[in-house]
């Protein structure tokens, strides 16, 4: 019994540690607020970026964040995590929200960059408005499985545009029908006269 005490006491520890690590969450390569611009109909690949990891590394995630279904709506995503490691991952997505998950099957993370593309969402501009994406629930580990602290996470606006009209072009006035058929039956006794000379 003791013995099962000391090993809980120290799994209490171990699991209450967290990290010195201040990992940042943004739509886009910097980590700032960004704005995306699109037209009705157009496809916008939007990068999900996490950045601040030095010292630390990503074991695993779970990222869930909304967007507006109205204006924009989720086509695709895909990971691009292959290439800080091997990675178990999946995603879902209900109405106007998505949720990212992924595990690191890897040991050793040390050579993980400090900063690095997690995912790629493709949508549709679906309506004219602005639509936000925007984090909302965030769960992070490193290597050994400790939280790691979410420092600050950024959030996109998506403007989409009505499809501008081309201007109608200027009809070009045709001449009235009976008019060139007046003119060409005047033309026909004078073909007449011409073919005898």
């Amino acid at each position: 019994m003791k013995h099962l005490c000391i090993v809980s006491s120290l799994l209490l520890v171990i699991g209450s540690a967290t990290a010195t690590a201040a990992p940042v969450l943004s739509f886009g390569e910097q980590g700032q607020d960004y704005l995306y611009t699109a037209y009705e109909g157009d496809s916008l690949d939007i990068p999900v970026w996490i950045s601040g990891l030095n010292p630390e590394n990503l074991g695993g995630l779970d990222i869930t964040f909304s967007f507006d279904e109205p204006v924009t709506d989720l086509f695709s995503v895909d990971f691009t995590l292959d290439s800080t490691g091997t990675f178990i991952y999946g995603s879902s997505d209900t109405y106007g929200e998505v949720n990212l998950s992924a595990v690191s099957l890897d040991w050793d993370l040390s050579g993980q960059p400090d900063a690095f593309q997690i995912a790629s969402l493709t949508f549709t501009a679906v309506s004219e408005g602005i639509g936000q994406l925007m984090f909302t629930d965030v769960l992070l580990s490193d290597d050994l499985g400790f939280t790691l602290n979410l420092a600050n996470s950024f959030i996109a606006d998506i403007n989409v545009m009505s499809v501008p009209v081309p201007p109608t072009p200027t009809p070009v006035p045709a001449p009235p029908a009976a008019g060139l058929m007046l003119f060409s039956l005047l033309l026909l006794p004078l073909r007449k006269r011409l073919l005898r000379l």
